[in-house]
């Protein structure tokens, strides 16, 4: 690669960023890095079912017959506690893998609902990834569950 062709890639990266940086908060752009890292991370799928099932881990324990639904990004100052016996459903696909605890009030997204939704990733995953990671999640969430009761 000639001397110029690296000056005009890095010229144009420079300003990528910077308009990056400028015309989005420094939340999205974090969330965007997250994902990329989670996509690249899909291509080993032990190596994903591994991390999703640490932070799955981190995020989810059981205590004395409840369980303790924490938010790794405010972790200091919301607890959510249900009870062990509490119905849960994994999502997992274009949106990513989410675990919802809880009965909803309504199947409406938009409307008030009486859940805590712990989220894996926000990486886009295909089915036959979903096929590997989602009985994986779901069994450790089982195993976990069940040492509570």
């Amino acid at each position: 690669m000639s001397k110029l062709s690296i000056a005009i890639c890095a010229g144009a990266l420079t300003i990528f960023l910077s308009t990056a940086t400028q015309s989005q908060p420094a939340q999205k752009l974090t969330d965007k890095v997250k994902i990329a890292a989670d996509t690249a991370l899909l291509v080993d799928p032990e190596r994903a079912g591994q991390e999703f099932e640490k932070r799955l881990m981190q995020t989810v324990s059981v205590q004395d017959g409840l369980v303790l639904i924490r938010d790794p990004n405010i972790e200091k100052w919301f607890l959510t506690i249900l009870p062990v016996n509490a119905p849960w459903s994994m999502t997992c696909g274009i949106t990513g893998i989410s675990i919802i605890f809880g009965t909803s009030v309504s199947g409406d997204s938009s409307s008030v609902g009486n859940n805590d939704e712990v989220e894996l990733t926000r990486a886009k995953i295909d089915q036959k990834q979903c096929a590997v990671l989602g009985p994986r999640l779901g069994k450790r969430l089982l195993v976990l569950l069940q040492s509570g009761k």
